[in-house]
């Protein structure tokens, strides 16, 4: 669409600076609402795991959680790479001031995937017309993949426009509400079909909600106007090249194990393995929300020519991640285990090992996560793609190696290395690309120091009283320790702690923050 005189400035003035809005407190804001809105999900999913755990029982629960992961692989291959691409060239035409290629790149994209969510649906749905079962399972299974697959582009606008709020708020509360939904349900004896009749309903509940703030927020865009050559084929070969991605990254990254596990082993060691999985996913979401906060955060700088920032923003977020992972990571391995055999009861008790190995790659997994977001968003696919190719050799290498012999914890090694082996190269080369600001051994090691001391405070009071209760003396025991380490070795440095402080004003920020750091001369 052409401007009349002066109507481009006027509009874009209206938007502002995308750049300049790119700061450490709004890409935090993003993160803040992003965690909070994965997290929410990973407690719905931990706690209709457990109700389906005990109403179905590992036989039915693993039939249940295969369906659910031909669902989440098929949306995955529909969607490809071009939700990813838009959320990508969104947040750069932005940074550019081009606000209306990026509307009509959005409007590309949606027609695309309207296709692809009717193939997603008939492709499901063949196999209930192929036998089978429960064949309404897999009915409704195809409704809630082809609802799945249309919500990805208005999200993915939101989220490249920086949108964090908007792009949140909708799955949020359909999560809430599909908890007492799923339990009421199951609790009726609906069984596994009734678990995605409620999915379905919930996902569409969903898409209408996001959609209409996708749409409001196609307002604050300019008009449409012609897509340059130059955007159109950048676009095309950075969706091209991500679908391959979406491939390795259905493979590597996802509960591809099913698979090995549904030809060698049984539903209920894939039952074992899905409540091992889920636990960990749900503190393996933290990378999942630095890269989706920090890919148009780094391409909106990229876009602006603002490489220094993006050098500087990086390697910060590398200390901030090298002081928070281990917590989480060595906490989680002393009182976890405990815990999902407490709440899931002894037909489940396999699942022990399973969460401890799936827990090693959580030391490292925020780090690599987080480089793979400014490869990403700084365009460098080849190199993810061929690292990723290695990758899924290494683990349907190790899926055939492991499976027939270890079952569930064969699926774990195999998950666990393959993890490793597509993220450390990544890790190695953007270290020598931008170069380090700010980092050296003693970091790591007052890091390390401090979680180690909190997690053998906590799993050193759960051997002693043992039980839930051992549980709760640990949470107590190893958040003590973690605060009196924290003050001792004093893991953040002064000039990251002004940075925390600097992201708000709440009065837990600033005590966190001294608490943790030297004391400025």
């Amino acid at each position: 669409m052409n401007y009349v005189p002066g109507e481009r400035q006027e509009v874009e003035s209206e938007i502002g600076d995308a750049a300049a809005a790119t700061t450490g407190r709004s890409v935090a804001r993003g993160g803040a609402w992003l965690l909070f809105a994965r997290f929410v999900p990973q407690i719905q999913i931990l706690v209709i795991s457990v109700v389906a755990a005990h109403y179905l029982g590992p036989d039915l629960m693993g039939r249940q959680s295969f369906i659910s992961f031909v669902v989440s692989s098929v949306v995955i291959l529909a969607t490809a790479g071009l939700p990813g691409g838009l959320n990508r060239f969104v947040a750069e035409l932005q940074g550019a001031r081009l606000g209306g290629v990026a509307r009509s790149l959005f409007w590309w994209t949606w027609r695309i995937e309207a296709v692809m969510a009717v193939l997603a649906a008939v492709g499901i749905g063949a196999a209930a017309a192929a036998g089978a079962e429960p064949q309404a399972a897999w009915i409704f299974a195809a409704l809630a993949c082809a609802f799945s697959v249309m919500q990805t582009v208005p999200a993915a606008l939101l989220v490249g426009m920086q949108r964090w709020r908007n792009a949140t708020i909708a799955g949020l509360t359909t999560g809430v509400l599909s908890i007492p939904a799923t339990i009421g349900v199951l609790a009726a004896g609906g069984g596994v079909t009734g678990f995605f009749v409620v999915e379905a309903v919930m996902v569409l509940f969903n898409l209408v909600w996001i959609g209409i703030l996708g749409r409001n927020a196609l307002v604050d865009l300019p008009p449409r106007e012609a897509v340059p050559g130059k955007y159109r084929r950048d676009f095309f070969r950075f969706a091209g090249a991500t679908t391959l991605f979406s491939v390795i990254e259905l493979v590597v990254w996802k509960r591809s194990e099913f698979v090995f596990l549904a030809a060698y082993s049984t539903d209920a060691q894939i039952a074992i393995y899905s409540i091992a999985f889920a636990a960990a996913n749900a503190l393996t979401r933290m990378p999942e929300v630095i890269t989706a906060v920090t890919m148009p955060a780094v391409a909106t700088l990229a876009g602006a020519g603002q490489h220094d920032r993006i050098r500087s923003g990086y390697w910060r977020g590398m200390r901030m991640l090298i002081l928070v992972t281990p917590v989480v990571a060595i906490g989680a391995a002393a009182l976890g285990p405990e815990v999902l055999e407490a709440v899931y009861g002894s037909d489940y008790s396999g699942v022990r090992p399973v969460f401890l190995i799936l827990m090693a790659p959580l030391m490292v997994m925020p780090l690599l996560s987080m480089t793979q977001a400014v490869l990403y968003a700084l365009g460098k696919l080849r190199f993810l793609i061929v690292v990723g190719i290695a990758a899924t050799f290494v683990n349907i290498g190790l899926d055939l190696l492991l499976i027939p012999s270890y079952d569930a914890v064969g699926a774990g090694l195999a998950n666990a290395g393959a993890q490793l082996a597509a993220g450390v190269p990544g890790l190695i080369f953007v270290g020598r690309m931008l170069g380090p600001v700010g980092m050296s051994a003693g970091v790591v090691i007052r890091s390390l120091a401090t979680a180690g001391l909190m997690g053998a405070a906590a799993y050193g009071a759960l051997v002693a009283v043992g039980g839930m209760i051992g549980v709760l003396v640990g949470l107590v025991a190893g958040g003590l320790v973690l605060f009196a380490a924290g003050r001792l070795l004093k893991p953040l440095s002064a000039d990251d702690a002004d940075w925390v402080r600097g992201l708000g004003e709440h009065r837990l920020l600033d005590l966190g923050a001294r608490w943790f750091s030297p004391a400025k001369s």
